[in-house]
Formats: C-alpha cells, sequence, structure tokens
C-alpha cells in the first residue's frame, strides 16, 4: 500500500535525517509528519522498494521471534503493515500480524490516526466517526483493543463511544436549521 497525504494524494516519504525519530510526511507539508515513534538513529531491516509503496507487508515478514531490527522495521512500516492487516482476507496472514506485530508493537498514535482517517476503511452507515476524523469497523475496534499499548487503548476510548460492545460515533450537536 502506497502511503499518500490526505490533502493533495501525493507520496508520502520517509524522514530519515534532520529528525529525532523516522516519520512519514507530505513533500508539501500539507500536513504534519506521521511520527512512528523510532529514533532515526536505530537501524531497521530495508526492504527494496518498501518505502515506495512496493512491498507488501504480510505475515511472511514477521515470524517470530523477532529480531530487534525487525521490530523496528515493523513499527517504521506500521502505517503499511495496518492497511494490510484492514483489506486482509486470509485468516492465517491476518491472525499471524494480529498476534505477532500489532499486539506486542503497535504503539503509535499518529500512526492509527492516519490509517484510520485514509480510504482503507470505507464510509458507512455502520461506520462510526471518531472526534478526529478517523472511521473504524466494530471488528476493528476489538482487533486493536488488543494491542498492549494503553496509548492506543486510551486514543481509541476517547476517539469513539462504546456502548454495549458496539462502536459508534461520538455525539455532534447537529447543525443549526436556520
Amino acid at each position: 500500500m502506497k502511503l499518500t497525504c490526505h490533502q493533495c494524494g501525493t507520496l508520502l516519504v520517509l524522514l530519515r535525517t534532520n529528525t529525532p525519530r523516522y516519520a512519514w510526511e507530505c513533500p508539501r507539508h500539507c500536513l504534519p509528519a506521521i511520527d512512528t515513534g523510532v529514533n532515526a538513529s536505530e537501524p531497521f531491516d530495508e526492504f527494496e522498494g518498501a518505502e515506495q509503496g512496493n512491498v507488501e507487508f504480510n505475515a511472511t515478514l514477521f515470524w517470530p521471534p523477532l529480531s530487534q531490527p525487525r521490530v523496528l522495521t515493523a513499527k517504521v512500516f506500521m502505517p503499511q503493515i495496518l492497511y494490510h492487516f484492514i483489506e486482509c482476507r486470509r485468516f492465517s496472514c491476518y491472525n499471524s500480524i494480529l498476534t505477532n506485530v500489532l499486539v506486542p508493537h503497535l504503539d503509535c498514535v499518529d500512526v492509527v490516526d492516519y490509517v484510520l482517517r485514509s480510504p482503507v476503511v470505507h464510509t458507512a452507515v455502520d461506520v462510526p466517526v471518531g472526534k478526529t476524523g478517523a472511521r473504524i469497523y466494530t471488528e476493528l475496534w476489538h482487533r486493536l483493543n488488543q494491542v498492549e499499548s494503553t496509548k492506543i487503548r486510551q486514543y481509541l476510548a476517547e476517539n469513539f463511544r462504546v456502548s454495549g460492545g458496539h462502536v459508534g460515533s461520538h455525539p455532534r450537536p447537529l447543525p443549526d436549521s436556520q
């Protein structure tokens, strides 16, 4: 999956220098960079074509045990991994990504919010919109709420309203009809 700017559609680039942490950014600077939470001084496994969106980040790349560079790779490319997870229809791949990557290593709210505001989560009547404009399916909310990161679980709780196991939008004031 190619990461693009939500404003102008330009392909995002991975910032590696002059930044404390790796981040994905629109070259036109339309929106703030998406911080990956990984220190830019830390090496990760390079995959040719990954930054251009030419690598499918599926479960075959993340068999346990994961080396430290592979964990950092997962964190730097977490937007692509989360895209794949949401779109994946292969049960074994989906569950492997959840168990081996997302549950232990998804810890960056910027990444989750970016992906949930993207077209990968389709607008529908039963897809609530959160406070940030992010969208989420009920099943996806339950899966992401399994991650170990309290920051991610807090983001989900604050951004989406949950009642009786179902996720809904936070109430918004109705526009004036005048």
